[in-house]
Order: C-alpha cells, then sequence, then structure tokens
C-alpha cells in the first residue's frame, strides 16, 4: 500500500536516503541501549515495591488489588503501574500466576548490582547520558509520583528550568537525527512551493522546539517569503520558545494549538497551510481520526503534513512518558500498539488514507530500513477530495 518516493510528488535525494541507511544501524544501537536501560530501570521499581513489602519472597502472589493496598496509588496512575508490572513479566523479572497475581522470579537484585550495571551502560553509551539522568531522577521518586506526592513535572522542570527536557528531546541520538531528517524534509516542501509568494508553515505541538531549531536555519524569509506558525497547548513552552528563537521574531507567530479542540474553537485559518509539521505531538490526541481531519482541514489543497513519530513500544518511553496525563489518555486505544498511545508506520498509513491524504511515504520504508527504526518521519499530502 506504501507509495515509492517517486508517487509522493516529492523525490528525496539519494545522498539523504543513503544516509539515513547508515543511520539506522547507529539508531538501532542506541535504541538496544536505551532498552537495556529501561531493564535498570525496572528493576530500580522493584526494589522499590520490596521497601513497601512486596515481592520479599518467590512464593507470596500479588493481585493488583494487593499492591493498591500496600502503595498508594491515585487512579490516574493504575494504568502505569499496570504496564510496569507487565514489563517486569516480559523480562521475566516477575511472574503470573493463572488470574491470581503476580510473583517474583528474579531474586537477585541488589542496589550495589545495580550501581555497577548503571556505570557500566554509562560507559558504553555515553550518548545517552541525558536519558539515563532523566530516568535516575524519576525513579528517585517513582512511587511518590505515582501516589500523587511528587509531581512528574516539576522533575521534569526543576525549577521551571528547561535543562533536563531539553537534554530528552534535543540531545539524545535518536531525538537528534529525526529531527534534523524532518527539517530537511520540510526544507524540500519549502523548495517545492516557494513560487513568488508567501509560505506558510504550522508547527503543531512544538514543545521547546528541538525540530523547530533544525528548521529555521534552513528558511530564509527574503527567498521563501516564509510565516512560521509555532504552537503547544503550554504556555511555558510558548514563552520559551519566543525568547529562545528570538532572532527568528520578524516571521515566527507563536499561538497555543490543543490537537484535541475543533480548528473553529481556536480560530486558526483553514485551507491556510502549505506544510504542517508535528514531532511526536498527534499521538497524543485523544481521538486520532478525528484530529487528523483537524489538521488536514488546516492545509491548502496539495498541501503537506509531516509526522515524526515514535512507531514502535520503547519500555524506556512507557517508564518516562507513562507518567505524562496524555500517555493513557485515548479513547481510541484499539487502533494502536498495545500499550502505548502510538501508532506503527502502517497505521499512520491507514490513518492518512481514511481521512482522504493521498501520497503517503514513509522514510523508512523508501530507504528500506523501517525495520531497524523505531521512530519514523512520514509525510502525505492534502487530496482535493
Amino acid at each position: 500500500m506504501t507509495d515509492t518516493a517517486a508517487d509522493s510528488q516529492i523525490s528525496l535525494p539519494k545522498d539523504f536516503l543513503s544516509d539515513f541507511q547508515a543511520e539506522a544501524l547507529r539508531m538501532a544501537y542506541f535504541r538496544n541501549g536505551l532498552e537495556e536501560v529501561a531493564f535498570w530501570g525496572m528493576q530500580r521499581i522493584l526494589l522499590s515495591l520490596q521497601r513497601q513489602g512486596i515481592f520479599l519472597s518467590s512464593t507470596a502472589i500479588y493481585s493488583m488489588d494487593d499492591i493498591l493496598k500496600k502503595i498508594e496509588i491515585l487512579p490516574a496512575y493504575h494504568k502505569q503501574l499496570y504496564a510496569i508490572l507487565g514489563l517486569l513479566v516480559e523480562r521475566k523479572i516477575l511472574g503470573t500466576e493463572d488470574q491470581s497475581g503476580y510473583r517474583l522470579l528474579d531474586a537477585d537484585i541488589s542496589s550495589e548490582k545495580l550501581l555497577l550495571r548503571i556505570k557500566m551502560l554509562t560507559y558504553q553509551y555515553p550518548e545517552l547520558q541525558g536519558n539515563i539522568d532523566i530516568l535516575d531522577d524519576l525513579l528517585d521518586d517513582y512511587l511518590d509520583i505515582l501516589s500523587g506526592k511528587e509531581r512528574f513535572l516539576d522533575i521534569l522542570f526543576p525549577e521551571g528550568s528547561f535543562d533536563t527536557i531539553a537534554s530528552l528531546y534535543e540531545k539524545s541520538p535518536e531525538s537528534f537525527y529525526f529531527n534534523q531528517a524532518s527539517a530537511k524534509i520540510v526544507k524540500l516542501f519549502m523548495d517545492r512551493y516557494a513560487q513568488n509568494r508567501s509560505v506558510n508553515i504550522l508547527e503543531i505541538g512544538a514543545g521547546i522546539g528541538s525540530v523547530t531549531a533544525h528548521v529555521l536555519p534552513l528558511l530564509s524569509r527574503e527567498q521563501h517569503n516564509t510565516v512560521y506558525h509555532f504552537t503547544d497547548i503550554s504556555p511555558a513552552f510558548l514563552n520559551h520558545s519566543r525568547e529562545k528563537f528570538e532572532q527568528y521574531a520578524d516571521y515566527l507567530v507563536f499561538s497555543r494549538f490543543d490537537v484535541n479542540m475543533t480548528v473553529e474553537d481556536q480560530d486558526f485559518i483553514k485551507s491556510h497551510y502549505d506544510i504542517i509539521l508535528a514531532g511526536n505531538a498527534l499521538h497524543n490526541a485523544r481521538d486520532i481520526s478525528r484530529s487528523l481531519r483537524e489538521v488536514k482541514s488546516l492545509l491548502r489543497p496539495g498541501g503537506v503534513l509531516i509526522l515524526n513519530e515514535g512507531v514502535v513500544k520503547s519500555d524506556y518511553s512507557t517508564l518516562v512518558y507513562g507518567l505524562s496525563s496524555a500517555w493513557w489518555a485515548c479513547s481510541d486505544s484499539k487502533l494502536r500498539i498495545p500499550g502505548t498511545p502510538l501508532f506503527s508506520t502502517l497505521q499512520w498509513e491507514v490513518l492518512f488514507h481514511d481521512v482522504s491524504f493521498e501520497s503517503f511515504c514513509s522514510l523508512g520504508v523508501v530507504a528500506d530500513c523501517a525495520d531497524k527504526m523505531s521512530q519514523d518521519v512520514m509525510f502525505a499530502t492534502n487530496g482535493r477530495r
């Protein structure tokens, strides 16, 4: 069902595709490292549970209700706790006893061994230091976050600082590479659309500008007559990015945008944008089909939607992003990768087709390395139907 690069109405340069293929192997290496870090994190959580008197013996069986009686967990985090227990089962740290509950399988876990393990992982994967630091900070208070004694956002943004989240969104190898790849594809479409008229770009869920920082240096207002509409649901992110991108202020517009609201309710102009870019944002839609239709309505006929999204289940993402309010909020979980709010590349293709996008293209598929990637850049054009 997937179209070729030629069918997608724009040709991807051969050197770009060959670079992507080479990076696929490198990204697979880091993805493996990230999952090893996640395994270390799961063991840390088990130790926290044991300190609460849970899973101290391989003979004791604990149901979900038993665990909830031992530790106070906010109802909003019940799905997250269930997901963590599932990860511990998948890694054979815990076992399940029919429908009765969970029991300990791997008792050979200690603080000393885990400290040695994370030192080894830090040495082996120095590029993942930011990812390790964030998970480490969360693990120190993980049960307190689940119980509401600590706030996830307070740890992610200590004293209002954006430095911690920047290390996750901007410095990790995979995030950096796919942000850069997204920017290059934006530039290809910019060069195509810029024909003696203004080109309007809308970025949805721009956050702290991790993708934006790669896009803006590639654009020239004098050449393209660009208007770049930077949006996010968070006023804090908008204020932060106004200062961050001050040098581009003459063609940047900042607005709040919520993927779960209609276009009319947010005063955006339909059929106005040539390019809409969304980096790890649209999976936050509670009803993806509805939100895709709303986003499509903002595109001019022939305009393009470019997505940079995670397309496989990641244990690391579950441990970290599963603490956010949006992770478990979707109403269409049957459409998504089980245990996540994410969609595979094929699922995205089907969704795009269902709302009448045309010429779907996946960078991973075109470069023949989709099976090696946990992230993908996809784009499709707005059909005239």
